[in-house]
Order: structure tokens, then sequence, then C-alpha cells
């Protein structure tokens, strides 16, 4: 949309589909839950972190492994500004170009208990055959820790941490089945809430579809209110000249005049809205009883959209 009000795509009816599709958008993610759950195991792994760690300024992660997923998590913690990364894996020289992306520290793959140590979030992405962190290597860091809690995230295929760390004292383990899990719930949960979603973009569409409707008669009703306007204006104006107020009657007399017009257009235009679009009759016997012409249709604007909501009536 943004793309094409840039170049200079003004038509009435495009726009105004654009508009509706936005604002559906967004009444979907604020009237119903289904963005609420993510569905994806990167947002989910980031979602436990936040959880575990709820100042993440203040927090310390080691990322082992230099692929895509860890990548995106990763990108994901910087975004949040998380304290400090560290980035470990097998080839060093991949370590230090993903550190130097995330603005990181990369740390030798050989010293990486040291680090598990003095960090508060361990994720694992790697795809290495075997188990890089077992039971018993755990269990020595954690008696050096002092009972500060660990989050250990395991996104490896096959696995990167020995399960059995999960029974350590002050140690949170997710693995990827667990994180894969979470997301199947709340897949289930977002399937749950469509149907409210299709209902608010049933609306929209109903609404788009009222406003399609009423392009016949809108620039007769638009035509009309601009007349009576300017008759309206015009009697005001050539009053307030003769009678002297203060500025607070003069702004009374015009509410009420505006009032008055707005109730004696009121029943016309609904009649016209309800009728001119099916025959053209109507909208012709419009423009005689009021005596519109090109002057005042050229004054006004197609779409119904512009105008205020107040003057839809």
């Amino acid at each position: 949309f943004a793309h094409a009000a840039d170049s200079g795509v003004d038509d009435s009816m495009l726009v105004r589909l654009f508009h509706g599709a936005i604002r559906a958008g967004r009444r979907v993610r604020s009237e119903t839950s289904i963005g609420h759950r993510s569905v994806s195991v990167s947002s989910i792994a980031v979602q436990k972190i936040r959880d575990h760690h709820n100042d993440l300024q203040k927090a310390k992660v080691l990322i082992i492994g230099a692929g895509e997923a860890a990548r995106l998590i990763a990108e994901s913690l910087v975004e949040q500004d998380v304290s400090q990364i560290y980035v470990a894996n097998r080839t060093q020289s991949r370590a230090e170009s993903l550190a130097k992306e995330l603005d990181g520290i990369a740390v030798q793959y050989s010293n990486l208990m040291e680090v598990v140590n003095d960090v508060d979030v361990v994720i694992t992405a790697t795809g290495a055959p075997g188990t890089l962190i077992n039971f018993e290597e755990m269990n020595k860091t954690i008696q050096l820790r002092q009972n500060t809690p660990l989050l250990i995230m395991d996104i490896g295929l096959p696995r990167d941490v020995e399960p059995r760390v999960s029974d350590l004292p002050n140690v949170t383990y997710f693995d990827m089945e667990a994180l894969q899990e979470i997301a199947a719930e709340n897949g289930k949960a977002r399937a749950q809430e469509i149907g409210a979603a299709e209902h608010l973009i049933e609306e929209e569409l109903k609404e788009f579809s009222v406003w399609l409707e009423n392009l016949q008669t809108q620039p007769t009703i638009a035509s009309l209110s601009a007349r009576s306007e300017k008759i309206r204006k015009d009697a005001v104006e050539k009053s307030l000249r003769r009678l002297h107020l203060d500025e607070a009657q003069q702004d009374e007399i015009d509410a009420l005049t505006r009032a008055i017009v707005k109730r004696i257009l009121h029943d016309p235009i609904v009649a016209l809205r309800e009728y001119g679009n099916q025959d053209t009759h109507y909208v012709e016997v419009v423009h005689k009883l009021f005596g519109l012409n090109d002057e005042f249709s050229s004054l006004t604007d197609l779409s119904v959209s512009d105008q205020p909501e107040d003057d839809r009536l």
C-alpha cells in the first residue's frame, strides 16, 4: 500500500480496499488471540528465554552452533538488547563470523564449559552426530555456579545436550521435541480463533460492499451536502452582519443552522442510499428537486471514506 501511495496511485476504490484490509488485520490481531501464540520453534525458544530471564538486558547467552537456527534466535535476542552473546562452533572462523554480525564474542570451542559457567542461557543448535554436553560435565559446572539458574535450549537434531541435565538443580532444559509440542498446542489454540478472525474479515468485507454500492449515489449526496452548506453559510453570514452578535452567539447560530440542515437532509439521503443504487431515477429526481448541477458536483470527492464520520448521514 505504501509503495502504491508513493507511486501516486489515488484510485478511491483501491485506497478504500487497502485501508479495509489493513483495518481487518489490525482487528484480527487486537480482537482475537490468533497471533498471541507462536508456532515457530525459534520464536517459542525466545519467549521461553524471556520468561526465564525477565531482564534480558542483564542476561548473558551462549550460542553453540553457527547455522540458520542459531542465527534466528540470536538475532531476536539482539533486537531485545540482550546483555552479551557468546558464540562457539567447531569451526572457529564460523563462530567469529556470526559473532561479528551479532556484535558478540567468539569463544574457543575447547573452553565451552568455562563459558557455560558464566552465562544465564545456553542455546545449542548444531548438527553434530553425538552429544556435546553430557550429564557429568554439566554436573561439575552446576556445582561451581552457586545456585545460579541456567536455561538450556537444545534445538539440535539429534540432541546436543544429554536430557538428564534437567534433573540437576537450578537447570531448566528444553529440547526440540518439547518446543515442537508447545508449537503444536499453540497451533491448536490458533485454530480455535480462526472462526472469530473470519467473522471480523466478513464484517470488513460487508462494509466495503456497502461502500461500493454507495459509489453510484455518493457524488449526488456529496453535491447535495455541498449545495446545502453553501446556502446555509451564505444565509448565516448575511444575518450575522446585521445582528452584531458576540463570538459565542455567532457560534451558537452556526451550530444551530448546521443541525437544522443535517436533520432536513437526513431522510432524503437515507432514501437515496437505499434506493438510488437500484434505480437511477431517484438520483435524477434529487438533482431536479434540489437544483444540483456540475458546479457542486465538482466540489465533492467520490470517496465516502474521505468524509468526516459526522457528515455521513
